[in-house]
Parts: structure tokens; sequence; C-alpha cells
């Protein structure tokens, strides 16, 4: 055995020495642990572990207590959001200018290129205990002309005890357009009828959107025996 081996088991063996006569002299724990938890398989977000430390030389004494939240990785979370959405995919719009005789021209409106509504997201990321994290989502919305509408997408979550999650991706339903046989480019003119009324019809169509929505369940917190 070396030299340098043979202090270090010394200044080992000395040590250990020091701290059982600190331990038996003054009733001090050089040591904390806490007892085995089981975790697996519950849909958990994070662990608290309450720690209670007691002054041994005063009669009935008030505890200390301190908390510390472990945050559980692995695994998969699945949970539901509600905000505002932004769509590409609304009800057209048309009007009408005179040609000769009864016929009319057909224009299409300028409505802009979104629609708001209000919806909700099943959110599905890997969990990680991070404070942003990628997610996939698929839900539903309600624009202002009460069209319901499909989406799916990417998210971005954003937070931990209080979730924002920031939503993009394909939205898909039914919107009201001019039926096929009609033009809206001014090039061709048509005999409406005596009300004037603009032939349309229901499309089911494909479009993008864009999302706020906050998250509606609480962080799930499983907490340890003292």
């Amino acid at each position: 055995m070396s030299e340098f081996n043979k202090k270090k088991k010394g200044i080992d063996s000395i040590s250990e020495k020091i701290s059982s006569e600190i331990s038996k002299m003054y009733g001090v724990k050089l040591y904390s642990y806490t007892l085995p938890k089981d975790i697996n398989g519950k849909n958990i977000d994070v662990v608290e572990i309450t720690l209670e430390r007691y002054d041994k030389t005063i009669t009935n004494p008030t505890p200390d207590i301190y908390r510390y939240n472990i945050w559980v990785t692995g695994g998969v979370k699945i949970d539901i959001s509600g905000g505002i959405f932004l769509t590409s995919l609304m009800n057209k719009e048309y009007e009408t200018k005179d040609d000769t005789g009864t016929n009319k021209f057909i224009y299409e409106k300028n409505k802009g290129n979104y629609d708001f509504g209000f919806g909700s997201s099943i959110n599905i990321s890997l969990r990680s205990g991070s404070w942003i994290r990628p997610a996939l989502g698929i839900g539903a919305l309600f624009t202002t002309g009460q069209k319901f509408q499909i989406i799916t997408g990417l998210g971005l979550i954003i937070g931990k005890e209080e979730r924002i999650i920031l939503h993009g991706g394909l939205a898909m339903g039914a919107i009201t357009v001019i039926s096929n046989n009609y033009k809206t480019d001014g090039s061709t003119s048509y005999s409406l009828g005596g009300d004037g009324a603009i032939p349309t019809t229901n499309k089911f169509s494909f479009g993008h959107f864009f999302g706020v929505t906050y998250n509606l369940g609480k962080v799930k917190k499983q907490d340890t025996p003292k």
C-alpha cells in the first residue's frame, strides 16, 4: 500500500470516529434520507417532501418546517387547455353590382385573412419537469359565426405551476362558399332572380390556425411520509 493510501485511510478512520462521538454527545444525525416512494404509473407532476427539524434541547419544541418539490420526469403527460384561436377557415360573403337588364356581377367581400373563435385542446407532451416543452395537440373551436372546426398541430407549453400553451397547425371544417357554377372575378354577370339571392353551399375545407390557451388542470402533487 502506498504512503498516500495509508494516510487517506487514517484520515477516514479519524473522521468516522469524530462523527460517531458528535452523534453520541449531542444526538445529532449527520445524515438524512427519505423513505422509498413508489410513483410508477401514477399521473402526478411533482412529489412534495416535507422536512421537520426539532431542537432536542427544548421540551415540546416547535418544529422548523421545510417543503421541497421534486418534479417528476419521464413518461407522457396529457392535459386540457382552453383559450382563443385565429383560423383561416371562415365563411365567404359576397356582394353584387348591376349589369345590363336584371343581370348582376358577383364579387367576394374582403373580410381579411382570419376569423377568431374560442375552443379547447388536448395536449400530449413528454413529462420533463422543465419550464418549456413541446406538445402535440388536438381539439376543437367555435368561430364567431358558430362554425365548428377541428384543430390539430404542435404546441409549446410554458410554465410549471401555471401553464400557457402556444398553438399552431391544421384547421378542418365546413365553410359557406359560392356555388361552383358562379364566378366572383367580375368576368360574368348572372340573373339572380327577383330576390337577388346569391347561391351558396357548405364545403368541407382545410386551413391553418394559431392559438393561445391556458391549462385548465392544476399541478398534481403527491406527499411523501414525514
